[in-house]
């Protein structure tokens, strides 16, 4: 049920405003193309998000998320998640497919909607035996964003990797900036960033694997109840796979069973995708948003984009297409 914010102070909302403006001004100034995007069509986050797998780690996101009492405290209390459940997932990829195949101004517009709506999120926790009860938080403390935003990317990134193909060296490389632009697009100050991939990966495992802040309770059980009762998890939030993508610890917080069976089930889910994948041609394999985003840096370069971009673009124009961008006038 969603609740009215309780007054934020003043001093605050404008610490929170102007590190999201650093980050607006942080990504202006190394976006070289600006109709390409926070990315652009060499990047690893074009090559990994293009792929409907990367999507195969939402659930694992969410529940890792979830697991933070601050996080789920948020959700609890402002979200439709746990009666709109597919709306929320809707917007939530939408929003991605904006920062990822948007132009600039579509990927800072996405960013400052998003900082908009955490400013209103706010309260105490309320759960009793947690290591946070009683503390107040608000969606736009930087730890917080840091840690939503880390868990999307990697999880992302591990379904990629488990279900497509590894990142070969170049792409690692390319693959920190990247994950650079995509937090602090997100309102993470680049002051809270770690200053490279293996110390963002190092913080990521020395959290997952130590920190006394996460916790799993009921709150966060029922998100677990909605994400695996749903279509849904016979599908993109299948549990065998969703509990792969998940640290050793998490499985454990969540009782989430890990074992041989479960090993040889996941085994067959990522053999079948392989086979998909193999016989599905590249105008179905990626997402909409990647083709429409493909095209239109084409025009902006005066090359041809592909009739099945221009398929898309002027379908999108009329009805919803799912994970598809508006269709973007280029000069």
């Amino acid at each position: 049920m969603r609740q009215p914010p309780p007054p934020a102070p003043a001093e605050e909302l404008a610490a929170d405003h102007a590190t999201h403006d650093r980050c607006v001004a942080w990504v202006r100034a190394r976006v070289d193309d600006p109709v390409a995007g926070l990315f652009g069509p060499s990047s690893a986050a074009w090559t990994m998000v293009r792929e409907p797998t990367y999507l195969f780690g939402g659930a694992a996101a969410v529940l890792l998320q979830m697991a933070h009492p601050a996080v789920v405290a948020g959700v609890s209390a402002y979200s439709t998640f746990e009666t709109d459940l597919v709306g929320r997932i809707q917007r939530t990829s939408q929003a991605l497919y904006n920062l990822v195949f948007g132009t600039l101004d579509v990927a800072l517009g996405t960013s400052r909607r998003m900082h908009a709506i955490h400013s209103r999120v706010r309260g105490v926790v309320d759960e009793p035996g947690s290591p946070w009860h009683g503390r107040s938080y608000r969606a736009n403390d930087p730890a917080l964003l840091e840690w939503v935003s880390i868990t999307a990317s990697l999880t992302g990134r591990a379904a990629f990797e488990a279900f497509v193909r590894p990142l070969d060296a170049a792409e690692i490389t390319r693959d920190w900036d990247d994950l650079q632009r995509g937090a602090i697009v997100a309102g993470v100050g680049p002051e809270f960033v770690p200053a490279s991939r293996a110390a963002l990966l190092a913080r990521f495992d020395d959290i997952v694997e130590n920190s006394p802040d996460l916790w799993v309770g009921p709150k966060a059980r029922t998100v677990a109840r909605v994400l695996f009762s749903t279509p849904l998890s016979r599908g993109i939030f299948d549990p065998v796979i969703t509990t792969a993508l998940l640290p050793p610890r998490l499985r454990a917080l969540y009782d989430l069973p890990w074992g041989a069976s479960e090993q040889r089930a996941y085994d067959r889910r990522r053999r079948a995708v392989a086979a998909l994948r193999g016989v599905v041609p590249p105008a179905l394999r990626y997402v909409p948003a990647w083709h429409q985003a493909r095209r239109r840096v084409d025009l902006h370069r005066g090359e041809s984009g592909s009739r099945w971009a221009q398929l898309l673009d002027a379908l999108s124009a009329r009805v919803t297409v799912p994970a598809s961008l508006r269709p973007t006038r280029v000069a």
